[in-house]
């Protein structure tokens, strides 16, 4: 019995539905005991022939494609040994099944990481320098002092917290007020007169600085604080210090709000790879905000966001700082608190004089010599009668207004940094890449990778293993 079989010179893969045109027709016979998934045929082309050039073949009557395995000659006959190509053969049922791809060259879903291919050692980076909205030296920033004075002061409007009212001064106002209180100056308020007593014993009694109860550098300057310095009149529990470049803090600006932004750069490969790389671990983000720190944030919170916002708050009264850093809404990624400003310690030494003169005159003497020698216990023991006074005679006395603080945080930038790992060339049209969804395969041309590919085709129980197995190892609807 012959048949009619088509040969064809055709280079294609292995695992490709690829159809061959054209082709030579010859007159065939089929071997004995020969399969219908791998027959042999007998080729009768004379001598002179050989089918060399052959690679492929069609059988009409079987309806399957076949790769020629091997050509063995038998004197004038050649018999070709030949296996079914399950892919070509089905590609029509194979075309319009549903399957769920995991992969194609055709079509991908950015959103899905592709971690089929390592990155590079050798990160590149993105560095935003962002200028705090409110850092200024020591020099240009402002002074809020928080002051037990009268209604009468400047500024009627002040902000006033308990008997407190604030105060913006710049250096050369506080440094006034400073030399106002500590000047030798009469304060009439109290009753003192040049015929009462010395200043030094006004002073001893009433120590001026303990009306400022606290004193703040904050990193602003007047345009920051809305303000507008100017030589004003203070009413310090009582009496007037006059000339002090100052404004009131008014109520409605004990806070300041200062406000930064950030584009938010893309990932370089993920215009090509997809927005997976916008991710970790292929994006990083470090964060530094001195003095709030620095820290590792979640990548993730930016997803479809262009921008990252940098809010500031700062407390005038006590320098208190909170940062805010998100993308777009309910997408925060840091809400952090420090002590933005400095507080600066005012001092004012005094002697007792008073007191000195309340004790014995030999006492006092023999106090005050163990007392610049260092002996304070000699200082105490050698003081007969009224020792406290003694005491407190040889050893000067200091107000101390508030702790220290440190400007050196407020003199850093702050940076937003962007890594990048930077993953290894991709092959997309042999590895394809991420799709994870259902599709009618004609509609995906290339390569794809299915998942769980239990076709329903009319095939033997061998060509349904076959086609199974290289749909889900990968092939080529071509």
């Amino acid at each position: 019995m012959s048949f009619s079989v088509t040969f064809y010179s055709f280079s294609k893969k292995e695992n490709s539905t690829a159809q061959p045109s054209g082709g030579t027709e010859y007159q065939c016979q089929i071997k004995r005991e020969s399969g219908l998934i791998n027959p042999e045929i007998i080729l009768n082309i004379g001598l002179t022939g050989a089918p060399a050039g052959w690679n492929y073949a069609y059988i009409a009557d079987f309806s399957r494609y076949y790769f020629i395995r091997e050509w063995i000659n038998e004197g004038p006959i050649w018999r070709a040994v030949m296996q079914c190509d399950v892919l070509a053969s089905y590609k029509a049922a194979i075309g319009s099944s549903t399957l769920y791809a995991l992969r194609s060259s055709h079509s991908y879903d950015g959103n899905i990481v592709d971690a089929l291919y390592p990155c590079k050692a050798n990160p590149t980076y993105d560095i935003t320098n962002v200028t705090p909205p409110f850092i200024r030296t020591a020099t240009t920033g402002l002074f809020v002092c928080g002051i037990v004075a009268s209604s009468a002061s400047a500024g009627s409007t002040t902000a006033q917290i308990g008997s407190l009212k604030y105060y913006y001064m710049d250096l050369a106002g506080l440094s006034a007020l400073c030399s106002a209180l500590l000047d030798n100056a009469n304060y009439p308020g109290y009753g003192f007169t040049d015929q009462d007593c010395s200043y030094e014993l006004q002073k001893s009694l009433i120590e001026p600085l303990q009306y400022i109860k606290s004193c703040v550098w904050i990193p602003a300057n007047a345009a920051d604080a809305g303000v507008t310095l100017s030589n004003q009149t203070l009413y310090i529990n009582g009496w007037s210090v006059q000339g002090i470049h100052c404004a009131a803090v008014p109520q409605s600006g004990i806070v300041l709000v200062g406000h930064n932004q950030v584009t938010i750069p893309s990932h370089p490969d993920a215009a090509s790879r997809g927005n997976y790389m916008n991710f970790a671990p292929y994006t990083g983000l470090t964060i530094t905000v001195p003095p709030y720190g620095d820290f590792d944030a979640d990548v993730s919170m930016l997803s479809g966001e262009t921008t990252l916002y940098i809010n500031e708050y700062i407390d005038v009264t006590n320098g208190k700082g909170i940062i805010d850093i998100f993308a777009g809404q309910k997408k925060t990624l840091a809400h952090l608190t420090a002590l933005r400003g400095v507080n600066i310690q005012l001092s004012q030494i005094t002697t007792d004089h008073l007191g000195a003169v309340t004790s014995g005159v030999g006492g006092i003497a023999g106090a005050i010599g163990a007392a610049l020698l260092g002996d304070v216990a000699g200082a105490i023991g050698s003081a007969v009668g009224g020792i406290a006074n003694a005491a407190k005679a040889s050893a000067p006395k200091m107000s101390t207004m508030s702790g220290g603080g440190s400007f050196m945080e407020n003199y850093f930038t702050w940076y937003v940094v962007f890594k990048f790992m930077r993953p290894v060339n991709d092959d997309n049209s042999h590895h394809g890449r991420p799709l994870c969804k259902n599709i009618v395969v004609s509609n995906y041309p290339g390569y794809l990778l299915i998942q769980d590919a239990d076709i329903a085709i009319n095939a033997t129980a061998d060509e349904l293993q076959k086609i199974r197995a290289y749909l889900e190892g990968g092939f080529y609807y071509e």
